[in-house]
């Protein structure tokens, strides 16, 4: 009776742990968008360009993502873990300093049975992470695991300014920009840019 109790007991604790995962992805968001790309020397000649990015709904019905992952944006649509249906979304305030912004969707049906995520604190170093977010070379939701490697001041490239950064060893490749960083199911940063000549050196807009 003893084994039988102690096995249920395990099985409870298991299937907890995959309930707090699958609310987690439900709050992660796939964000497209078509930017003007201009040409400061022939204004004329300024094209259309589009590209994708990641997200997580947060609190207040807003959309957290990167400020260059919107930059010069004529149109956005988000698009929740899961579904495939693109929502129209808006920039509702941006940082280009941090590299950070806020998104709104007017439907509301876009945040129908989400959780949204919640923040957490600054990590330690050697702290563990899940990256998660929408990285090219495929089309479904990538996590990757990994430690936080340093907490220390660093160009951010979007605006050139040196603020905090986590750098972590997950990977965190183009697609990636804008995915939330979660650490016991809280977002601890935000994925901003890697090192490309390198090898698992990747930089989080810490939540501070």
């Amino acid at each position: 009776m003893r084994i039988i109790w102690m096995i249920l007991v395990s099985t409870l604790c298991i299937s907890a742990n995959v309930t707090q995962e699958d609310i987690s992805k439900q709050a992660i968001v796939k964000i497209y968008t078509t930017a003007k790309i201009p040409n400061y020397q022939e204004p004329w000649n300024s094209s259309m360009r589009s590209r994708t990015g990641s997200g997580a709904i947060i609190k207040g019905g807003y959309i957290l993502t990167n400020a260059h992952v919107v930059a010069n944006q004529a149109f956005i649509e988000a698009e929740r873990y899961g579904q495939r249906k693109r929502y129209i979304a808006k920039v509702y305030a941006v940082s280009h300093q941090a590299d950070l912004a806020l998104l709104k969707v007017e439907d509301r049906s876009f945040f129908t049975g989400v959780t949204p995520l919640t923040f957490g604190s600054l990590p330690k170093v050697e702290q563990k992470i899940v990256v998660y977010g929408y990285p090219m070379g495929g089309s479904t939701l990538s996590a990757t695991i990994g430690v936080v490697s340093r907490i220390e001041h660093h160009t951010y490239a979007h605006s050139g300014e040196s603020f905090l950064a986590i750098q972590v060893d997950a990977a965190v490749n183009p697609g990636n920009s804008g995915g939330p960083a979660l650490s016991g199911g809280k977002i601890v940063g935000v994925g901003m840019q890697h090192i490309s000549k390198s090898q698992s050196i990747g930089y989080l807009v810490p939540v501070n």
